[in-house]
């Protein structure tokens, strides 16, 4: 079927990957492919971050899952993105955005106690943007001056 179940007990996660079916990457195409806009990759990349600064120091917090509001988002994309960056522009698609992110699996959405709606970042996030992934995104964004 050229397809891979992989699992990651660690984090809690599996997941069905294409596997290359010939030397040139031509698989079947069971699992179709998508492209995310650039402000969802943005938003992807951030919320990676966010996850990965957390696992860094996760023993300073009560719980194993990163949380995030949109308020933190939306601070976190204005330190991420260049001066002189239209947010108007972005922030105007978020919660599209926002959704198209969480229909992908990447982020579930949970009203607290306080009524507050808050994001839980899925670990799942590190196998579409690892390491690497996000050093070279942020190279890319410095090196064509977005």
């Amino acid at each position: 079927m050229g397809l891979e179940l992989v699992i990651k007990r660690e984090d809690g996660y599996a997941y069905l990957k294409q596997a290359d079916l010939d030397g040139e990457g031509e698989t079947i195409g069971l699992v179709s492919k998508r492209r995310l806009s650039f402000s969802a990759s943005v938003i992807l990349v951030i919320l990676r971050q966010m996850l990965y600064d957390f696992e860094k120091d996760i023993d300073s917090y009560d719980t194993l899952e990163k949380f995030v509001s949109e308020e933190e988002l939306k601070s976190e994309i204005e330190d991420f993105l260049p001066k002189g960056y239209d947010l108007v522009g972005f922030y105007k698609n978020l919660e599209n955005n926002i959704t198209r992110i969480k229909e992908l699996g990447f982020i579930k959405k949970k009203t607290t106690d306080d009524g507050e709606t808050v994001y839980i970042i899925h670990k799942i996030i590190k196998e579409k943007v690892n390491i690497d992934t996000l050093l070279q995104f942020k190279k890319n964004l410095e090196n064509y001056g977005v």
